[in-house]
Parts: structure tokens; sequence; C-alpha cells
């Protein structure tokens, strides 16, 4: 259950006629912990380039060099702690031989024998990432009833999966009652919807600010959130009496599309600008790298995971210097001698406890004996926009791109502006700052 409830900080934080603020839920922590996620975009669509539900299913005919083991190494490759194959995508195939539908793999003239389902959750298992499946109703027009079925197999048949991505997920009775059988099972799995939602309309690009806070249709996790502005301002309200966690989805080709393989991979410079402008904002990314029609994940869509993996690393694992302190004052980073700055990473460590409380902070650079304000780029980021904004909300972690003074630089110096919460106590921040 969420803890997220209407009404004060964090319970017993500040005493009565404290307002309430929005906190996580253990599941969604952790989805905010793993930072990205691989998606794995598999099915009839990958041969016919249609959606429709009603193809033959004879068209799905992967040859056999499809390895899926293969997909699971790349989202090692990835760093990815989650990997989300498609089980049921929106042309309602089931990679499964589900036992409720004539529309599977079943019926494939080349992978009958197989169920990818399986061969996916057990390859994950083996290699230490942790499984999780997409599933939408379809436009295959099965039931209510043989959705429930077909997710009862899913969750019976192939162990705990502890992410599930429920495309176009509402608080409609059939998927409310999908929610239940998920949380009766498999209590501390992420699902999309209740736990999470999405930010940026598949633009590659999380909003800005970004609230995890937000007020949902019918004032039940369930529901979807309403949207502040428009549909892809899915940025929460800083009151918000429900918590989600944000997902930016992405497929690994320039514009974010085509989600099913192929297209034009992006070059490293816009991989890295994607990344900072999802996971940097405060979002969980999820990176789609589809299988071609050998059933194989293309060496070019590798090499630049692998590539944007190792510097991820390079860049952010290893600051030059960090510091924590209480957002009710000036918090002072000292900088090694003759070392310089390129980015920051900021973080509200009490987000579990406290909730999101930052709304605005300025960041400043002691040159000589003046402190010179920092430019952050625009508080508030179009959307689907990649490009430096800050300034505003700060949540489970901000990166900020600098552009300092030449010369020796001694401090950094963070100031939190606008506290949403002036009852509550201030959030501690984590502040680190980095150089490459």
């Amino acid at each position: 259950m969420l803890l997220a409830i209407a009404g004060a900080c964090a319970v017993g934080a500040m005493g009565s006629g404290a307002p309430h603020m929005a906190l996580p839920s253990a599941n969604q922590l952790r989805h905010m912990a793993w930072g990205h996620e691989m998606f794995i975009h598999f099915s009839i669509t990958t041969y016919t380039g249609s959606q429709a539900g009603d193809q033959d299913p004879a068209l799905f005919a992967p040859p056999p060099t499809l390895n899926v083991s293969q997909w699971v190494a790349t989202a090692k490759t990835l760093n990815a702690p989650v990997a989300v194959l498609t089980a049921k995508h929106e042309a309602g195939f089931c990679l499964w031989p589900s036992n409720y539908s004539n529309y599977t793999i079943a019926q494939s003239p080349t992978m009958a024998h197989r169920d990818l389902v399986r061969e996916f959750v057990d390859e994950c298992r083996a290699q230490g990432v942790i499984p999780g499946l997409y599933f939408t109703f379809g436009a295959h027009n099965d039931t209510d009833d043989v959705q429930i079925k077909q997710m009862e197999e899913l969750i019976t048949n192939y162990g705990p999966i502890m992410y599930w991505w429920f495309d176009h997920h509402s608080n409609d009775p059939t998927h409310v009652a999908i929610d239940a059988l998920v949380r009766k099972s498999t209590p501390d799995a992420v699902m999309l919807g209740p736990d999470s939602w999405l930010t940026g309309g598949e633009g590659g690009a999380a909003d800005y600010p970004l609230w995890y806070a937000v007020n949902t249709t019918d004032g039940t996790d369930d529901a979807r959130p309403i949207l502040p502005l428009g549909p892809h301002d899915e940025g929460g309200f800083p009151d918000g009496a429900q918590f989600k966690s944000w997902e930016a989805d992405c497929s690994f080709f320039d514009g974010c599309h085509p989600w099913f393989c192929c297209g034009t991979v992006p070059t490293h410079d816009e991989a890295v600008l994607l990344w900072d402008s999802t996971w940097g904002r405060g979002a969980t990314l999820i990176l789609n790298l589809p299988p071609s029609k050998d059933g194989l994940i293309e060496p070019a869509l590798v090499a630049a995971a692998a590539q944007l993996a190792a510097d991820r690393v390079q860049r952010y694992e290893s600051p030059v210097a960090s510091t924590t302190g209480l957002g009710d004052a000036p918090i002072v980073l000292d900088l090694p001698s003759g070392m310089s700055v390129s980015h920051v990473l900021l973080a509200e460590e009490t987000l579990s406890t406290l909730g999101q409380l930052v709304s605005s902070y300025t960041l400043e650079v002691l040159v000589g004996t003046t402190w010179e304000q920092l430019d952050l780029g625009p508080a508030v980021c179009p959307p689907q926009t990649q490009q430096q904004c800050g300034g505003s909300t700060i949540g489970v972690r901000k990166v900020d791109r600098l552009t300092v003074p030449a010369g020796d630089l001694e401090k950094l110096r963070l100031t939190v502006t606008g506290n949403v919460c002036a009852k509550c106590p201030p959030p501690s921040i984590s502040f680190k700052a980095f150089f490459f």
C-alpha cells in the first residue's frame, strides 16, 4: 500500500497542523533506484509492421538465429538492472502458448515448439537481470475474462515478475482486477499504472519541473494522474495526494521511434543528451533495443548501448567532490585545488520520509571573494525538449550542466530558494560535483 496520503510531512515530523506530503512506497523507491531499464519490443509486428489484431499468426516466423540469450546479454551490456519483454503487445499476439487464445507463438510455423516468455525469464535469472513483462489488452478483441486468465498464466507459470508494464492502464474493472492479482501474488512487484507512470510523451525528455505527487482521476492508485496542462505535461503537482515514480520511454533510434526494429541509431552525444534529459531530471529511463527479423539485436545497437553504459559509469560514479546538507541554509561544496567542474548531481535524500519538497534552487561559484550565480537554463522546459533546464525540482536526482568561469575554482554553493512545505523539517540534500 502506498504511504502517500493527503494532509502533513512524514508521520510525527512536525506535530498536528503540518501538511502531509505524498510519500513513495517501497516499490516506488525500488523503481526510482533502478534508474534505467531495457525494453525489448518483439512480436508479430516485427515481421508485418502492423498492429492489427486479425493478422495470420503464421506470419510470425522467426528464423533459427533468434537468440533470447543475446537479448538479455545486451541488457547486461547496457548495465540495465531490469529488462522488459513485450509478452503481449498491442496487436494482441502472445509470445507464450496461452491456453486462452489461438493468436500465439503456438501457431507460428517456426516457433510453435518454443515459449519466448519462458526463455526470457529463465535467461534473465541466469544472467542476473530482473525480468519484467509488458502486457496490454491489444487489438485482438480478447474478452475481459481472457485478459485476466492470460495474466493468471503469466503470474502462475513464470516465477516472480518484478515489473509489469501495463500500457494504456486505467481504473477500469479489468485493470483493477489485474492489479489485485499482482499485488496478491507478488506484493513487491512494481506496476506501470498503480506505481509508476509515463512522462515525456515518448519524446526522450522527462517533463521539468517533475513532481512525483499527483492527483488521480478518482483518488485511487489504480487511476491515471490528472495532467497539469496537457498530454505531454505529466509533471505532477507539488501538493498531490498520490505518489507516482516517473518513467520516460524511448526507442534507441533517432526521435525515439520506431518501437519495432529498426531505425537510425543516435550518435553517442545524442544518447548522452537523452540520458541527461530523462534520468538526469529524476525519471527512470526505459530504453528500447528491439531485435531485428533475424531475432537478434543489431550490432550497432549493442555497440551504442555499451558506449552509453561505459560513459555513464565514467561520468557519474566518481565525483570530484561531494557533501550533504540541510536545505534550510546554503550548502557549500569545497572543490579540490586546480579542479574544474562540468556537472553537478543533486538529490533529496529525505524523499522517502518527507516527500519531495524543493521547488526552486540556485547554484553559485566562488570567484575570488564574490559568489556568481550560474545559468542553469529555463526553470520550465518545453515539452519533449532535450536541453539544459534547472533551478526548479530536484527529487530523486537532478543533473545540471555548468558553464563555470575559467581559472581555479574553490567552492560551489547550493541554495534552496523554494520549499513547498514550510512547516516540514528541511530536506537533506546530496550535492556532488563532476568533471568530464
